[in-house]
Formats: C-alpha cells, structure tokens, sequence
C-alpha cells in the first residue's frame, strides 16, 4: 500500500530538503521549537507556499493546487472552521449535500458520524458555539472523515484542552486514523504524543533532526525536568 503522504527534498522558505513519510493507519507528530518550519511544512503539503522536492499524496505526485483532495486540516480553533449559525448535524451534513447526496440522507450519515466520535443527539442540534473546545474538535473530525478525508493535518489539537479532554481526543484520533487513513499532527506535547502512539519527527532549523517513538521524546523531557529539581 502506498504512503498517504511522501515528502522528499522539500526546501521552502525556512526548510532544507526535508523527508518525511506518513503510512496507512499511522499518526506522525511534528515536534520543534518555535521558527522551526512545522507550520511552513504543513502549509506545503496544502499547496500553499512554494517548495522544492516532491509531494505525493496516495502514491501520487501532485501539484499544489490539487493537494486539498482527500485532505483534511483541522487549526488550533477547531470551532472557526463551522459554519457559525448551522447546527452542528447540519454542518457534519454539509460536505454530503455537496457532493450529492440528498439532504435527509445526509443527516442521518452525519448523525451517525457525530455519534462516532461522541456527540449526543441533543449535542447534534446544537450551534458549534454551545459546544466545548473539545467536542467542537470532535465536530470539526466528523466534518473531515465524512467530506471523504483519508490524511487529517493538525495544529496542536491539545493545546486548548484539559488532560482528560486532550486524552481523550488522542483516543478518538487512535480510532479515526485506522487505515486506510493517517495523520500529521503538530505538537510539543509528549504526553499527548505518547497518548496518540505516534511517531515523532523533530524539525529544527528547517530540517528533521531525528525521528522516534513517542515514548522516547517523553522520556528524555522527563529526565530534562528532572534534572532541573
């Protein structure tokens, strides 16, 4: 099965030839210190800023302005991505109703979907604005998986949120990135990192400095936090 997302060589802006692959059913975390090109990455892969070196998306090298299909990217305000004054069914329904598919059927598919990723009925009809960051996050994923997204792009997604809400959006990340799909995730959070299973690829200084298992980059800031008592 080919890679949902390759970059090679990519240099862009402040990043050097930079290589990064993300498989079926994986989630990669892009950790890094602030200027170190995380954003700039992700704006490449959306087509957004100009880069040398290859993207492929599914096996396929594409050009920027074709790189938003079977895309899905998910900002820190997860909320600012709903149509403000629909109810949230309606606005899980909307990319349904767009490709096709007749309204009621449309509803009852986002009904199912909100239910997968935890919403209740009455969650349903609510406006996204009456929701908590965390369940607009899960509203803003259910928009995603069923506009047809197999690659989910997120900017520090627990940022926002509590320990137990950020744990438990790395769970419903865990079910929704089962292949086929995968994700890229922005993050300096190890606990959530760890929480997720991912990967992590360190940029620093334009480039990925290394990769490792997420237990491993937790470990090593524990023994940092450590050493400071």
């Amino acid at each position: 099965m080919s890679a949902l997302l390759e970059l090679s060589g990519i240099s862009a802006r402040t990043l050097t030839d930079v290589t990064l692959t993300v498989a079926p059913g994986e989630i990669v975390v892009l950790a890094g210190p602030s200027g170190a090109g995380k954003s700039t990455l992700i704006d490449v892969v959306l087509g957004l800023v100009h880069a040398r070196g290859v993207v492929r998306l599914d096996g396929e090298e594409r050009p920027p302005r074709e790189r938003w299909a079977g895309v899905a990217w998910l900002g820190q305000d997860a909320g600012a991505t709903l149509p403000a004054g629909w109810p949230v069914r309606d606005a899980v329904a909307d990319p349904l109703r767009v490709a096709g598919v007749d309204g009621a059927t449309a509803r009852v598919r986002a009904s199912a979907a909100l239910v997968d990723v935890g919403l209740t009925e009455a969650e349903a009809r609510r406006l996204p604005r009456a929701l908590s960051g965390g369940q607009q996050q899960r509203v803003a994923l259910a928009r995603a998986v069923i506009g047809g997204a197999r690659l989910l792009l997120l900017d520090e997604p627990s940022s926002a949120l509590d320990e137990a809400t950020a744990v438990a959006l790395a769970a419903l990340l865990r079910t929704l990135c089962a292949a086929p799909r995968g994700a890229l995730v922005v993050s300096h959070d190890p606990a959530f990192a760890v929480a997720l299973g991912a990967r992590v690829a360190h940029l620093e200084g334009g480039r990925i400095v290394a990769e490792e298992p997420a237990s491993a980059w937790a470990a090593k800031e524990q023994r940092a936090w450590q050493s400071l008592d």
